[in-house]
């Protein structure tokens, strides 16, 4: 649907039993969350046409070209990606220059200015061979508030002069903010799967012969609708007692179609009665269906740590790889952080990413590899890059389907011949981030 009018953060209502199922405050929660939703803040665009000369300090990429820009965040051919809706941001970034000697580095990397401050979180950054065009990648999880002008932008630093051959930005919102003191979203850590909605007439008794005075579970037709916590009218037909031993009862489980009750205190169907089921549209039913899945989606599971000490990397042969812990948590929502890993929360797709950067090698002929591993299985390596007598970064991005429990952890190889040492600090050491993407 066009924009705008633009969504606002969901705050979805908490329902209470005896409230009104109203067809306005059903379109006041459900009604903005799909508009945001199938509209989310999205920024892609390219440097496709300008060939932007790079020389010396970083310098900010020109996007000439946009591919996606609902919310109008960007104008060309500014190099600027502006915030228009509070919240964590996943950002990923790609640029390719024209050669540059062994003797000269290219870097990639974001800046961000949240609140007035600028930080410059780290990309691949390596050393040319004179022949071959060279690409690095960037990506991070940056929480912007459009209320204090944030906005971000991909930059690049050459230490000798090269042309950039294209470039790629992407920006988009994934989830609520955490520490901007408004529209913080809710956590659901374990959100049920959505149920049909049941249908106005209800459902039937079909336990043969019905049950007695005293049952606690039944069997019907049809569970659609029933959700433990909820309500059932035994005897009710469209809310409508139809017998004189019409009850209501309180649904404690649900296993197929067979219903654990509160126990009835008069019998129902077989002979004693129609044996028809109200279904009613419980508090319970729309916390669970409206309220809590458009929290979790407005709010799933994302995390970034980084490594703020002194870490070392000892030389080894590709590919044999080392553990690298991150310490210091900038956000984790669901409470995944593991020590020096993150353990997924909820199962599904995750998109993760990780960079190591390294001071200084020495001797300089060797490579760099930043890999991820899923519970201790095979490392699943990323770029590659030699290692120079200046700083060098390595950068790794996979999408992973895991199931709740299981772990990441970075990791890094390098083949140097020594160890190495390896910077640290927000934005320019060993970073860790997991957003989840989809069930």
């Amino acid at each position: 649907m066009a924009l705008p009018p633009y969504p606002v953060p969901p705050a979805p209502r908490t329902w209470s039993p005896g409230d009104q199922v109203l067809t306005s405050r059903l379109r006041a929660d459900l009604g903005n969350a799909a508009l945001l939703f199938a509209n989310r803040p999205l920024f892609a665009g390219s440097q496709t046409t300008t060939g932007q000369a790079v020389s010396g300090d970083g310098v900010p990429v020109v996007i000439d070209t946009e591919l996606v820009d609902g919310w109008q965040a960007h104008t060309i051919p500014s190099a600027i990606v502006a915030a228009r809706f509070p919240g964590w941001y996943l950002v990923d970034g790609y640029i390719e220059t024209t050669p540059i000697s062994s003797a000269d580095t290219f870097r990639a990397f974001l800046e961000t200015t949240q609140s007035g401050v600028a930080a410059d979180p780290a990309g691949g950054r390596g050393p040319g061979n004179g022949v071959n065009d060279q690409g690095y990648t960037v990506s991070d999880l940056v929480q912007m508030d459009p209320a204090t002008g944030d906005h971000l932008a991909l930059f690049a630093l050459c230490d000798a002069a090269c042309d950039i051959v294209t470039a790629t930005l992407k920006s988009e919102w994934v989830a609520l903010p955490t520490s901007l003191g408004y529209a913080t979203g809710t956590v659901v850590p374990a959100p049920a799967p959505a149920a049909p909605w049941p249908p106005g007439r209800g459902t039937v008794i079909a336990s043969i012969g019905g049950i007695p005075a005293g049952a606690t579970s039944v069997t019907v037709q049809s569970a659609a609708g029933i959700v433990p916590g909820g309500t059932l009218g035994l005897d009710y037909l469209a809310g409508v007692a139809v017998s004189p031993m019409a009850e209501t009862v309180t649904v404690t489980s649900v296993a197929g179609n067979t219903i654990g009750i509160t126990a009835a205190l008069y019998p129902h169907g077989g002979t004693a009665s129609p044996g028809a089921v109200a279904v009613p549209v419980s508090a319970v039913f729309l916390n669970q269906q409206v309220r809590d899945l458009i929290n979790f989606s407005a709010y799933p599971p994302v995390f970034r740590a980084y490594n703020s000490g002194s870490l070392l990397l000892p030389t080894s042969a590709f590919s044999v790889g080392s553990p690298i812990g991150v310490d210091t948590v900038t956000v984790d929502n669901f409470g995944g952080f593991a020590g020096s890993s993150y353990e997924f929360p909820v199962s599904g797709v995750y998109y993760v990413a990780g960079v190591i950067a390294g001071t200084g090698f020495l001797p300089t002929s060797g490579t760099l590899v930043a890999g991820l591993s899923i519970s201790g299985g095979q490392v699943l390596w990323g770029d590659g890059v030699t290692t120079s007598s200046t700083q060098v970064a390595a950068t790794v991005r996979r999408h992973v389907r895991v199931t709740a429990g299981q772990t990441v952890q970075l990791y890094g190889s390098q083949n140097s011949g020594e160890t190495q040492s390896l910077l640290f600090g927000s934005d320019a050491g060993a970073r860790l981030i997991a957003v989840f993407r989809s069930f």
